[in-house]
């Protein structure tokens, strides 16, 4: 069974931005698409360097222990780039989910509410 199929990822680049969108849930089945993805667009591009990378959340449904690690990683991936890894658009349960596991204050997070300028792309994987 294939449970990565409930979660696609959709990368958005820009010259000195980039901003990646999530949708549909965050677990142990999909973490390794996540960090294969980030991992292709920022560390396998030597040359390429963004100042702060976005991780929009708005249409993730479900993140599990395992999709919070996962996201712990892509921010202490980003810090050892030098860029910033700023999460927009979270959503209410896994808000909780960050302050049950005391983790929210550990990410940069910020509103957004998509700007009109950052429609969400149509996922890829």
């Amino acid at each position: 069974m294939d449970y990565a199929q409930d979660f696609s990822i959709a990368v958005s680049l820009g010259s000195d931005r980039a901003r990646i969108f999530l949708c549909g849930e965050l677990d142990l089945g999909s973490v390794a698409t996540l960090h294969a993805r980030f991992d292709e667009n920022f560390l396998n591009r030597g040359v390429d360097h963004r100042s702060v990378i976005m991780l929009d959340l708005g249409d993730l449904t479900f993140c599990d222990a395992a999709g919070l690690h996962a996201l712990w990683d892509l921010a202490d991936k980003c810090r050892r780039l030098g860029t910033t890894l700023r999460i927009v658009n979270l959503p209410p349960n896994i808000r909780r989910v960050m302050e049950l596991t005391d983790t929210l204050d550990q990410f940069n997070i910020d509103i957004d509410l998509r700007a009109a300028d950052h429609a969400a792309p149509t996922p890829t994987d």
